[in-house]
């Protein structure tokens, strides 16, 4: 694959951006293409372009179809996913058996906010990749990698709040941890069926 970087001289009408021509710095004439512009970025950019540290014509170009790619911590459903999709790639890329991830190093993770995002996850699969020996990714390996013991953050309170903040934020991974099936969150928690419904319910979770 060849990067090629093109110097563009962009006319300020609208309408000419929209003809799909650009016209090379040097050229002397338009050039027709036909390409689909992508961009992505964490900041605000309608606060930068009110502080002048955006320009505002180049906003408008690019803002069409927005699409917001929430954080890691708000969609823990995918987490899981992600870190396996990284295990599997780093395996290839440095020629080594896949790492698994025990029923608690799952857990450990997904307690975790991961401010890093996808960018965490992947630096924690590369480090787990070269450095391990066997097979089996602990929890105590995650939580190292974190430098924290990913447990929920609970301020100190009434009892009772407390205590249903911490069940709540509980079920809620369980039932991530085991795709939502019942049966294996009930055996996890070591509840029966009816009273996990009545305490999921009871909690807001169901």
């Amino acid at each position: 694959m060849k990067l090629v970087t093109l110097i563009l001289k962009l006319k300020p009408s609208c309408s000419e951006f929209w003809r799909s021509e650009i016209e090379p710095i040097g050229a002397g004439k338009p050039v027709k293409v036909d390409v689909r512009v992508i961009s992505a970025t964490n900041r605000h950019l309608e606060e930068r372009v009110e502080q002048g540290h955006f320009r505002q014509d180049l906003y408008y170009r690019l803002k069409g179809v927005v699409v917001r790619v929430p954080p890691l911590r708000e969609r823990k459903e995918d987490v899981l996913d992600l870190m396996e999709h990284f295990l599997l790639r780093e395996a290839a890329r440095h020629n080594r058996p896949a790492l698994s991830l025990t029923v608690d190093a799952r857990a450990q993770l997904l307690a975790h906010d991961l401010p890093g995002n996808v960018l965490e996850l992947s630096g924690l699969a590369t480090s787990l990749t070269v450095n391990k020996i066997d097979s089996q990714v602990t929890a105590d390996e995650v939580e190292q990698w974190f430098g924290t013991t990913g447990s929920p953050r609970v301020t100190v309170g009434d009892y009772k709040a407390s205590k249903e903040h911490f069940d709540r934020d509980y079920f809620r991974r369980l039932l991530i941890l085991h795709d939502g099936n019942m049966t294996a969150v009930a055996k996890a928690a070591k509840m029966d069926r009816a009273g996990l419904y009545r305490k999921l319910k009871a909690l807001g979770v169901l």
